[in-house]
């Protein structure tokens, strides 16, 4: 099933829901005519799986696990905001998405009633929270707790309650003007409680975990510099009886837990309290240290999670020793005796443990929630298809279909394609071919045997940056080349050889900095283009800041050069200095001088491989648009009349210059104007490339820089008409169509 969500509207394909359906159906329905006006299959539910995508609560009451990326993040193809939820199937819950909250959210808390609260990452950034919007999706609000401006300068220590209230600290001034600490509340149903109110006199910014008791005191741990050690303690305050304590402690405090009795306890490494010594200690509601209490936990253990949770009967923990996965352990609480304890497998994260003391793991495609029972732990799994918008770096003809490189995944039939797909003439995924490729791809090209060259980053293995697939689809095993970095551009020339280029300082342990040429067999001729224009640090690799630096795109020529479009990063955004050089094509590979209409241009080029010629925006005098170069000399066509553009040129057809602004213009033997019925709606209106389908006014688009899903355009013509069925659900106020595509 493939879902595209629009504004007050659903579309499902056909074998959605088909429960929902009958529900759906009560509530009124039309029978209409739909005509598609794009062909199967259906690329949306396209994503790259990312793990910028993380869960920052859960509510096991409800069964909602909530999402956070930034800025934006994709479930089950259907792009969402920063926010998104997924209840216990793994479903994305389609009346809780919204618009990108805010670019940058440190701190997030599930209130009781199941409402979620955030935080911006800035400076006295105020508390917000999500409420269901009147048309659906979900809507921001500014969030007091309490009547007056208490929500600036706080520090975000918060804690619940075993009410399911919410507690945090925040900062308050003294008659002296020093910094305090007062405790606010918000109650079950998300409301906050203007009668209940707690000052502690400490300084805000020192308190660092909090804790609140079944019996409503409040445990905290606070630390401060006096400026020669760092002085921590414990302490217990309450807002119902007058038993209060300090107590100072040793060590490092990962976490702070209470029980249903008031006893506190500290996870951490070395805590020392009242002379005793251990990784989980616990305190006597009247602040003596639990001498008698000896888990059977390492001390030397070192614990950087905060997870600790207290249960009526155990004890939930994770420790780490060293570098390795981190160990959930489930404790007698009675007796502090291990019942059981488990490793985090490879390749998960930790997540957070819920309400009900169970340990969530993130798994990339998946949670894997460990539940505690009376003796173990219980093991179940909720698969996410989470990612963010798909990378499609290139797409190639290849024999009688196409290939589609990048970094994505896609699920179609039941059969899932990762980062290097083959498209049948039907523009179907060919599912006979499936090439273990599980490193990004950067760059493709056809070679004249009509080989696939593949050019990325641990393509099949560690380091492989270039590998061949022969016509028939094999793998050529001659064509294992291995890079110390990664590849992004790759060319095949019609003497057989091929060049790559990238941010790589080893080709096979040889030194070659950025730029390789292989011939057809693959052999490496060591030494050529190592006279290169641009600065290198230690390791071979551009100077600069990020993996924006490196060689982008790589154009043969002919006789008249290799042309080589690089960039380096000079700043901390995503802008660089764009270069274009020359390499003479003999032995050596020397830098040769660019020609006028090079210059011009710089790297916004294209080659037309039928004729030869040369496309690219650049300026002449005033003017700023497409301009045309002679195939042998390289300087500027005198015949051509150049168009006015002021965006790359990203593809060219036989007909037509497609525009990085999402616009092409139609050529003709001596200009170009543009296509005014011609535009790649919405979110394509800056793409990558342009690849003709076979059928005038058909082809293939996509994205730039960070991909959008291909799609297939026919702007003139439709398909078929379809037949499909249209719902109003009121309690949801959604539309829902069903159709067979």
């Amino acid at each position: 099933m493939k879902c595209s969500q629009f504004p007050q509207r659903l579309r499902c394909c056909a074998g959605a829901a088909l429960a929902a359906l009958a529900v759906l159906a009560m509530s009124g329905s039309t029978v209409t005519q739909a005509q598609s006006v794009v062909s199967e299959p259906d690329f949306s539910g396209m994503n790259k799986p990312s793990s910028s995508s993380r869960l920052v609560a859960r509510d096991a009451v409800r069964g909602r696990n909530y999402f956070l990326a930034a800025p934006t993040t994709h479930i089950d193809g259907i792009e969402v905001g920063n926010y998104s939820r997924v209840n216990d199937l793994g479903q994305l819950d389609l009346a809780w998405t919204g618009e990108p909250v805010r670019p940058f959210l440190r701190d997030t808390i599930l209130l009781g009633n199941g409402e979620l609260m955030f935080r911006e990452g800035l400076a006295n950034a105020p508390w917000q929270r999500l409420r269901q919007g009147p048309n659906g999706g979900f809507v921001p609000e500014t969030f007091l707790w309490a009547y007056e401006a208490l929500t600036q300068n706080n520090t975000a220590v918060t804690a619940s309650d075993a009410q399911g209230n919410t507690y945090a600290v925040f900062k308050r001034l003294s008659v002296s003007g020093a910094p305090l600490a007062t405790l606010r509340r918000v109650t079950f149903e998300g409301v906050p409680d203007t009668a209940w109110r707690l000052d502690i006199d400490v300084d805000s910014s020192t308190i660092r975990q909090l804790s609140i008791s079944a019996d409503g005191s409040v445990f905290y741990v606070a630390s401060r510099f006096d400026g020669t050690t760092t002085i921590n303690t414990l302490s217990r305050v309450s807002a119902s009886d007058a038993m209060s304590w300090i107590t100072p402690f040793g060590g490092t405090v990962s976490a702070l837990a209470t029980d249903a009795v008031g006893r506190a306890y500290l996870l951490g490494t070395k805590v020392t309290l009242q002379g005793s010594v251990g990784t989980l200690l616990r305190v006597e509601r009247t602040g003596t240290i639990d001498s008698g209490w000896v888990p059977l936990v390492e001390s030397a253990l070192s614990t950087p999670f905060p997870f600790l949770h207290i249960l009526a009967d155990r004890v939930v923990m994770a420790t780490a020793n060293g570098t390795g996965p981190p160990v959930f352990r489930l404790l007698s609480l009675a007796e502090g005796r291990i019942l059981a304890s488990r490793s985090a497998p490879v390749g998960t994260s930790l997540a957070l443990i819920d309400a009900a003391g169970t340990v969530v793991l993130n798994g990339g495609a998946k949670l894997m929630l460990w539940s505690p029972t009376a003796t173990d732990f219980t093991t179940r799994e909720i698969a996410i298809k989470s990612g963010t918008a798909p990378v499609i770096a290139s797409i190639k003809r290849w024999g009688a279909g196409y290939v589609v490189g990048g970094q994505f995944e896609y699920f179609y039939n039941g059969v899932r394609y990762t980062n290097l797909m083959r498209l049948g003439a039907d523009l179907k995924p060919d599912s006979t071919w499936q090439p273990a490729v599980t490193g990004p791809v950067h760059a493709l090209a056809v070679d004249r045997d009509g080989g696939l060259m593949v050019g990325g980053e641990s393509l099949v293995a560690a380091q492989l940056g270039l590998i061949r697939f022969g016509a028939d689809g094999r793998l050529d095993f001659r064509w294992r080349k291995s890079f110390d970095a990664a590849v992004f551009a790759v060319t095949a020339g019609s003497d057989g050889d091929v060049f790559a280029g990238g941010r790589f300082g080893k080709v096979d342990a040889v030194n070659m900095k950025a730029i390789a040429r292989f011939r057809a067999d693959g052999t490496l001729q060591a030494g050529w283009g190592q006279t290169v224009p641009w600065r290198q640090a230690a390791g071979g690799l551009f100077e600069g800041l990020f993996a924006a630096d490196g060689i982008k795109k790589i154009i043969d020529t002919g006789d008249a050069g290799i042309l080589v479009s690089w960039a380096q990063q000079i700043g901390l955004t995503d802008f660089a200095n764009l270069h274009l050089h020359r390499f003479s094509r003999a032995t050596e590979g020397l830098v040769v001088p660019n020609s006028r209409g090079l210059d011009l241009i710089g790297y916004s080029i294209e080659r037309d491989e039928r004729s030869g010629y040369l496309f690219g925006t650049g300026r002449i005098g005033n003017l700023v648009g497409v301009i045309r170069l002679l195939p042998d000399t390289l300087e500027i066509d005198p015949r051509w009349v150049p168009t006015t553009a002021n965006y790359y040129v990203a593809a060219l057809s036989d007909t037509h210059i497609y525009l990085g602004s999402g616009r092409r213009l139609l050529r003709s033997t001596e200009s170009a104007a543009f296509d005014p019925d011609w535009l790649v709606p919405g979110r394509f209106s800056f793409f990558g490339g342009w690849i003709d389908a076979g059928t005038p006014g058909d082809g293939i688009v996509w994205g730039s820089p960070s991909g959008a899903p291909i799609v297939v355009r026919s702007p003139s013509t439709v398909i078929a008409q379809k037949t499909a069925v249209e719902y109003f659900a009121k309690h949801v106020q959604r539309f829902f169509i069903t159709a067979r595509v």
